[in-house]
Parts: structure tokens; sequence; C-alpha cells
């Protein structure tokens, strides 16, 4: 629990005073324990501890070895935390559960990942491949490489040589689905 220390920003526990290093490891590693149900809670524990720790102190967290996770794991927790902790249950049970994926999206603005999980785009099945494409897409960084001028041309070759050696001349039906299926293109 914590409550107000006389206008400092530091969380303050009813039992103890203000949280140490030690106090804010056990909380992590308890969330840790706990990421198979949400990762909201673990990254909103991380974040809190982040604000909390004086200068120097959450580095030292980092660097005794014995944290459940790395602190670039930490760095990215935190980024989910500021981007997607305040978010209400309805909300979350849209989210993919994936710290990799939550991670992107917490990259987003809050409107564009409001409007998306609305849109359907953003979806508890989300895929980490596809959260990255759809997250460039969304900040307008997907660039799609150019198409090389023949690879067409030859690709359409090799097509219709396969057509040209499995299509025999009785088949007639499969020679209008081709035709048909091409002509669509």
């Amino acid at each position: 629990m914590e409550e107000a220390n006389g206008g400092g920003s530091r969380p303050v526990s009813r039992e103890s005073g203000i949280k140490s290093a030690n106090d804010w490891r056990a909380e992590i590693q308890e969330r840790w324990a706990e990421t198979a149900t949400s990762i909201l809670p673990l990254a909103s524990v991380v974040l809190l501890a982040r604000r909390s720790l004086r200068h120097g102190e959450w580095a030292a967290l980092w660097e005794s070895g014995r944290m459940p996770f790395s602190k670039r794991k930490a760095e990215m927790l935190v980024s989910i935390g500021q981007g997607l902790g305040d978010l209400n249950a309805n909300t979350c049970a849209h989210l993919p559960r994936g710290w990799r994926v939550l991670y992107l999206l917490s990259k987003l603005d809050r409107e564009i990942l409001l409007r998306e999980i609305t849109n359907g785009a953003i979806h508890p099945k989300l895929t980490l491949n596809a959260a990255r494409e759809l997250v460039a897409c969304l900040q307008g960084r997907l660039t799609r490489k150019p198409v090389h001028p023949g690879k067409i041309e030859r690709r359409l070759g090799r097509f219709r040589e396969f057509v040209h050696q499995t299509l025999n001349d009785g088949a007639r039906a499969e020679c209008a689905l081709v035709r048909q299926t091409l002509y669509e293109l």
C-alpha cells in the first residue's frame, strides 16, 4: 500500500516507510512469477520502481544479478507500463499477452492504439511479426523493397512452364480455372 510522503515523489509503505531496492526486487520477482496471467501488473510495478528509486539504485538493482530478467527487458517493461499500464480492464482484454508485442504497441499514440483495438487490428492473437508490421505501418515507417525488374518476368516464365508441364490436353477444367485466376490478377 502506498501513501503520500510529505510532498515527496517516492512511494511509502505503511509497514516500513520508503521502499528500498530490496523491497522492489521482491515485488518485481513476485509479479514476474505471475506473468502467465498478465504482463501489465508486472510492467506497472517495474515502472513504479523505476520512478521511485534514487539515482544509481535502478542500475544497482539490475547489476545485483538477483533479478529474474535483464535491465533491457526492465526498460521495455517500463515502456509498457507508461504506454499501457493505465488502460481499463475491458481494453486490456483486447491486447495480446506477449511482452514483446506489448512493448511494440506501447510505442503507439493512445488515440491510434484505441482506434486499432476498436477496428480489430489489435487483438489477443496478434503475433510479434504482425505487430511489427502494424506499428511500422501506423508510424509511417513501412517501406517495401522495390521488386527487381526481371523478377516478375522470370517467375511468370516459370509459372508458364509449370502450367504447360502439369496440365495435359484432357484437363480443360483446370485450364479454365488457370485462365480465370490469371484474368482476375
